[in-house]
């Protein structure tokens, strides 16, 4: 049992080093691999270490389709939702995360939420406190970064803590605080 579970765990860090996610193809497998761990003794640490690089690829497949819509990226929305953390003071601005309960088009056309976003809002005198809800009308992006060697990723440092876009809020009339 240990010896399996050790396989299943190297399965996980053998899928850390894939640069891509792969096809959905290798999905395919996953039956044929789960009768022969029963069936076969003898493949059962192989199949061990599949089942954890199927396991991970699941689960990173999960996490990136709540990503934001490419289709809106860079159009102003209207976000309702609530401040996550403390915001950080900046020179022109702040900066903090939002976890976005409801999105609409300024049309009013509900769009699928990307859950936590980072956002930056270049005003001065704004005062926004961790807990507040608002309603902000912003402009998101999906998270880019460099990934230089030996440098900070920051893609991977946001998908790292579940931030699913980057973007910042517009100076509108309407952004208004809900509670």
């Amino acid at each position: 049992m240990r010896t399996r579970t050790i396989a299943f765990l190297i399965g996980i860090a053998t899928f850390l080093h894939v640069p891509m996610l792969p096809s959905l193809w290798g999905l395919v497998f996953l039956p044929v691999v789960l009768w022969t761990v029963f069936v076969l003794p003898k493949f059962q640490i192989l199949c061990a270490i599949i089942c954890g690089f199927l396991w991970a690829f699941i689960r990173a497949d999960i996490i990136l389709s709540e990503g934001l819509d490419r289709m809106i990226e860079g159009d102003t929305v209207i976000v309702i939702g609530q401040v996550v953390s403390l915001p950080e003071i900046l020179d022109s601005g702040i900066r903090f995360e939002f976890q976005i309960n409801e999105m609409k088009s300024q049309d009013g056309v509900v769009l699928k939420s990307p859950g936590k976003v980072r956002l930056g809002w270049y005003r001065d005198n704004i005062e926004v406190k961790s807990g507040e809800y608002w309603q902000l009308y912003v402009r998101l992006k999906r998270p880019y970064g460099f990934s230089n060697p030996g440098g900070f990723d920051y893609e991977g440092w946001l998908f790292q803590h579940r931030i699913r876009a980057t973007g910042y809020v517009r100076n509108d009339e309407q952004n208004e605080l809900i509670r």
